[in-house]
């Protein structure tokens, strides 16, 4: 499947319309650790991602609940994508590479291409800074030009399903345009016109695209066998679309910073909040489960973007609140930072009371600062749909 490359954060207008908040489902973190994940994707039990820091090529097994090796000590400079057991992905030198987890071997593709995607026996990717789309037969070992000249247009990167291929191209006004190719028939066809259209993606007969207009990013949808285009966001701030069955995901940027996953189901057009982190983007969507990359454990900075999985036919646990604290004593002022450390259930809500009649809402991490000598009692409350959790320790804090 196509996986999502994490875009820099726009300063574009609030998302509007009626959205609901996910009311089933539950989130796990698959990751500790992570630098700058800049990619995720998601087939069967199969999650892949890569890193900026290390470049490093990562597949968790949700099977195994454990990221297991690749066998490959390559590096990835730009998406990773997987079907059944094969993955894809382009290595700083422009080589396309493929590596097969149930053989154990690395294959050589192509040794110019950028954002590769795989489905079945095909793999189609960008032949080097986004100038022509090639498709690769694996069983014929075969590779087939499907774009115009590189000389005449320039490409955003392809996705593939079944025997369709879709990526948008530059035309001469300057504007992208989507594209799709049937491999069967070898036909070529533009399906949209959207003034900027990029990062499109294809499930079954519905293709999804990001369409910039004036400076507002929205979401559309085709469906191919209807011939009809339907704009699926109107806020300005969505980008990052993936599909999968009856689910569009996408990323809503916010005008204040920070950005969360949201859900289009296409039979319903019903929008739900999946986050509430306002720090995740970058989704890919298969079956019931969405992951994506998110900075929560690293608020100041955000270099650390951890992969999470939001399984919507998972039942919501009841949180159980914990937390620890970088120090319990000291002299005035005492600056502390408390860390929650709870199991069960994604809080949708914190407060943290401090024992000195303040108070806080912060999430993983609050920090307080004891401008009194004495000895101070600390509780956080945490909630979600499923129900709330106190935990409470006495005289936790000493302050002389």
């Amino acid at each position: 499947m196509k996986s999502k490359i994490i875009l820099a954060t726009l300063a574009l207008m609030c998302l509007i319309g009626s959205i609901s908040v996910a009311s089933a489902g539950k989130e796990t973190q698959l990751t500790d650790g992570q630098r700058l994940t800049v990619s995720t994707s998601i087939y069967g039990n199969l999650v892949t991602w890569h890193e900026t820091f290390t470049n490093g090529v990562h597949v968790y097994d949700l099977t195994a609940r454990k990221e297991i090796g690749t066998g490959t000590t390559g590096s990835a400079d730009s998406n990773i994508n997987v079907y059944g057991n094969t993955v894809v992905w382009s290595d700083p030198g422009n080589e396309v590479l493929m590596y097969d987890i149930s053989t154990g071997k690395e294959t050589q593709i192509a040794s110019g291409g950028y954002y590769p995607d795989i489905y079945g026996n095909y793999i189609v990717y960008d032949s080097g800074q986004r100038d022509s789309i090639y498709l690769y037969d694996l069983k014929a070992h075969k590779k087939t030009q499907i774009a115009p000249p590189a000389s005449e247009y320039t490409y955003s990167p392809p996705a593939i399903y079944g025997n369709k291929v879709v990526w948008s191209q530059k035309s001469s006004d300057n504007a992208y345009d989507v594209y799709i190719y049937d491999i069967s028939s070898r036909q070529r066809s533009k399906i949209a016109t959207s003034g900027s259209a990029s990062e499109p993606d294809i499930h079954g007969n519905v293709v999804v695209w990001s369409g910039s207009n004036n400076g507002k990013y929205n979401i559309y949808m085709r469906d191919i066998a209807a011939h009809k285009i339907t704009q699926v966001t109107a806020s300005g701030t969505a980008t990052d679309p993936a599909i999968y069955g009856n689910r569009i995901v996408y990323t809503n940027l916010y005008s204040t910073g920070g950005s969360d996953i949201y859900m289009y189901e296409i039979s319903t057009a019903k929008t739900s909040r999946i986050t509430t982190s306002t720090s995740a983007l970058g989704p890919s969507v298969y079956g019931n489960k969405i992951v994506y990359a998110d900075s929560r454990n690293d608020p100041e900075y955000g270099e650390i973007k951890e992969v999470y999985m939001y399984d919507l036919a998972a039942k919501l646990a009841k949180p159980v609140a914990a937390f620890t604290a970088n120090k319990v004593s000291g002299t005035h002022p005492l600056k502390v930072t408390f860390t929650y450390t709870g199991n069960g259930g994604t809080p949708d809500s914190y407060l943290w009371n401090f024992g000195d009649k303040i108070t806080s809402t912060h999430a993983l991490t609050a920090t307080h600062t004891y401008s009194k000598a004495g000895t101070y009692t600390v509780c956080v409350t945490v909630k979600n749909k499923a129900g709330s959790s106190t935990s409470i320790k006495n005289k936790y804090i000493t302050v002389k």
